[in-house]
Protein backbone atom coordinates (compact mmCIF):
# COMPACT_ATOMS: atom_id res chain seq x y z
CA UNK A 1 0.00 0.00 0.00
CA UNK A 2 1.38 3.50 -0.95
CA UNK A 3 1.93 6.35 1.93
CA UNK A 4 0.66 9.65 1.51
CA UNK A 5 0.36 12.89 3.67
CA UNK A 6 -2.82 14.41 4.68
CA UNK A 7 -3.12 17.72 6.77
CA UNK A 8 -5.27 20.16 8.44
CA UNK A 9 -2.22 22.83 9.34
CA UNK A 10 -1.05 25.10 6.79
CA UNK A 11 2.53 24.85 9.39
CA UNK A 12 2.92 20.78 8.16
CA UNK A 13 1.63 21.44 4.59
CA UNK A 14 4.14 24.23 4.59
CA UNK A 15 7.12 22.11 6.29
CA UNK A 16 6.53 19.40 3.63
CA UNK A 17 7.04 21.69 0.36
CA UNK A 18 5.09 21.49 -2.64
CA UNK A 19 2.81 19.62 -4.68
CA UNK A 20 -0.91 19.33 -2.70
CA UNK A 21 -4.17 19.06 -3.37
CA UNK A 22 -6.07 21.04 -1.26
CA UNK A 23 -9.37 22.38 -0.29
CA UNK A 24 -9.64 25.99 0.42
CA UNK A 25 -12.96 27.03 3.07
CA UNK A 26 -14.33 30.74 2.12
CA UNK A 27 -14.78 32.77 5.06
CA UNK A 28 -18.88 32.92 5.09
CA UNK A 29 -18.81 29.10 4.96
CA UNK A 30 -20.55 28.87 1.89
CA UNK A 31 -17.49 27.81 -0.49
CA UNK A 32 -15.22 25.19 -1.11
CA UNK A 33 -12.05 25.47 -3.26
CA UNK A 34 -10.50 22.38 -4.54
CA UNK A 35 -7.18 23.13 -6.22
CA UNK A 36 -3.40 21.42 -7.01
CA UNK A 37 -0.43 23.42 -6.70
CA UNK A 38 3.17 22.46 -7.24
CA UNK A 39 3.94 26.08 -5.46
CA UNK A 40 4.18 26.47 -1.42
CA UNK A 41 0.70 26.35 -0.42
CA UNK A 42 0.68 29.36 1.33
CA UNK A 43 2.31 31.18 -1.42
CA UNK A 44 -1.28 29.78 -3.90
CA UNK A 45 -3.83 30.88 -0.74
CA UNK A 46 -2.34 34.60 -1.31
CA UNK A 47 -2.57 33.65 -5.22
CA UNK A 48 -6.14 32.62 -5.02
CA UNK A 49 -7.27 35.35 -2.98
CA UNK A 50 -5.81 37.73 -5.29
CA UNK A 51 -7.60 36.36 -7.77
CA UNK A 52 -10.95 38.34 -9.44
CA UNK A 53 -13.38 35.18 -9.36
CA UNK A 54 -12.25 34.47 -5.72
CA UNK A 55 -11.34 37.86 -4.15
CA UNK A 56 -14.63 38.17 -2.72
CA UNK A 57 -14.87 34.55 -1.19
CA UNK A 58 -11.14 35.09 1.20
CA UNK A 59 -10.42 31.84 1.28
CA UNK A 60 -8.19 30.42 4.12
CA UNK A 61 -6.45 26.54 4.16
CA UNK A 62 -8.94 23.83 5.09
CA UNK A 63 -7.13 20.25 4.44
CA UNK A 64 -4.36 18.90 1.76
CA UNK A 65 -3.39 15.85 0.45
CA UNK A 66 0.02 15.51 -0.77
CA UNK A 67 -0.15 15.03 -4.41
CA UNK A 68 -1.65 16.99 -7.39
CA UNK A 69 -3.42 14.34 -8.88
CA UNK A 70 -5.80 13.94 -6.37
CA UNK A 71 -7.58 17.46 -7.62
CA UNK A 72 -9.42 15.76 -10.89
CA UNK A 73 -10.78 12.72 -8.71
CA UNK A 74 -12.12 14.89 -6.08
CA UNK A 75 -13.66 17.38 -9.07
CA UNK A 76 -15.48 14.32 -10.41
CA UNK A 77 -16.65 12.97 -6.65
CA UNK A 78 -18.02 16.27 -5.38
CA UNK A 79 -19.38 17.21 -9.12
CA UNK A 80 -22.87 17.14 -8.16
CA UNK A 81 -21.87 20.33 -5.95
CA UNK A 82 -19.80 22.29 -8.02
CA UNK A 83 -20.83 25.66 -8.40
CA UNK A 84 -20.13 26.25 -11.86
CA UNK A 85 -22.95 28.90 -12.94
CA UNK A 86 -22.58 32.84 -12.08
CA UNK A 87 -25.83 33.96 -11.87
CA UNK A 88 -26.89 37.54 -12.57
CA UNK A 89 -29.50 39.44 -11.11
CA UNK A 90 -31.31 42.70 -12.78
CA UNK A 91 -29.78 44.68 -10.46
CA UNK A 92 -25.78 43.67 -11.77
CA UNK A 93 -25.01 41.41 -8.51
CA UNK A 94 -24.27 37.99 -8.78
CA UNK A 95 -23.83 34.66 -6.96
CA UNK A 96 -22.46 31.35 -7.56
CA UNK A 97 -24.84 28.31 -7.68
CA UNK A 98 -24.79 24.71 -8.78
CA UNK A 99 -26.60 23.25 -11.56
CA UNK A 100 -29.37 22.03 -9.76
CA UNK A 101 -29.73 25.72 -7.86
CA UNK A 102 -29.44 27.83 -11.44
CA UNK A 103 -32.36 25.74 -13.09
CA UNK A 104 -34.42 26.08 -10.10
CA UNK A 105 -34.29 29.57 -9.79
CA UNK A 106 -34.68 29.70 -13.39
CA UNK A 107 -38.17 28.06 -12.58
CA UNK A 108 -39.04 30.50 -10.21
CA UNK A 109 -38.96 33.52 -12.24
CA UNK A 110 -40.73 31.84 -15.14
CA UNK A 111 -44.29 32.58 -15.47
CA UNK A 112 -46.06 29.76 -15.84
CA UNK A 113 -48.07 30.03 -19.45
CA UNK A 114 -48.64 26.58 -21.23
CA UNK A 115 -46.02 23.44 -20.53
CA UNK A 116 -44.04 24.50 -23.84
CA UNK A 117 -43.93 27.98 -23.46
CA UNK A 118 -43.00 27.73 -19.76
CA UNK A 119 -39.76 25.00 -20.76
CA UNK A 120 -38.85 27.66 -23.57
CA UNK A 121 -38.68 31.04 -21.18
CA UNK A 122 -37.12 28.67 -18.68
CA UNK A 123 -34.32 27.49 -21.08
CA UNK A 124 -33.70 31.70 -22.23
CA UNK A 125 -33.84 33.02 -18.57
CA UNK A 126 -31.43 30.36 -17.45
CA UNK A 127 -29.19 31.16 -20.81
CA UNK A 128 -29.46 35.23 -20.02
CA UNK A 129 -28.94 34.62 -16.39
CA UNK A 130 -26.42 32.03 -15.83
CA UNK A 131 -23.02 31.96 -17.18
CA UNK A 132 -21.19 28.66 -17.39
CA UNK A 133 -17.55 28.59 -15.31
CA UNK A 134 -14.52 26.96 -14.93
CA UNK A 135 -14.20 27.76 -11.22
CA UNK A 136 -13.48 25.60 -8.70
CA UNK A 137 -15.78 26.30 -6.45
CA UNK A 138 -18.04 23.68 -4.68
CA UNK A 139 -20.86 24.49 -2.48
CA UNK A 140 -21.69 21.46 0.21
CA UNK A 141 -25.13 21.35 2.31
CA UNK A 142 -23.67 23.16 5.38
CA UNK A 143 -24.86 20.27 7.89
CA UNK A 144 -24.73 17.37 5.15
CA UNK A 145 -21.81 17.23 3.76
CA UNK A 146 -19.16 19.87 5.63
CA UNK A 147 -18.98 18.53 8.97
CA UNK A 148 -18.00 15.15 7.11
CA UNK A 149 -15.57 16.81 4.76
CA UNK A 150 -12.38 15.77 6.30
CA UNK A 151 -13.23 12.11 6.68
CA UNK A 152 -15.08 12.30 3.19
CA UNK A 153 -11.58 12.85 1.64
CA UNK A 154 -9.70 10.56 3.90
CA UNK A 155 -12.07 7.78 2.64
CA UNK A 156 -11.50 8.69 -0.96
CA UNK A 157 -8.10 8.61 -0.55
CA UNK A 158 -7.84 5.82 0.75
CA UNK A 159 -10.27 3.72 -1.66
CA UNK A 160 -7.30 4.66 -4.14
CA UNK A 161 -5.26 2.55 -2.64
CA UNK A 162 -3.31 4.44 -0.11
CA UNK A 163 -2.51 4.36 3.81
CA UNK A 164 -3.15 7.86 4.95
CA UNK A 165 -0.24 9.71 7.67
CA UNK A 166 -2.27 12.11 8.98
CA UNK A 167 -0.47 15.31 10.33
CA UNK A 168 -1.51 17.55 12.52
Amino acid sequence: MRKIIATNSLDVANKYGSNWTYFLISEDKRFIKIGSTIQPLRKRIIGVNNELNYRDLNFSFYLAVRGIMHEELFHEYFKQYRACFRWTEKDGSYSYLTNKESWKRSLKNTPIKGEHTRKLRTFWYFNSSAMHTRLELFKFPPRKVLPKLESIVLEVIESQGYEISFKE
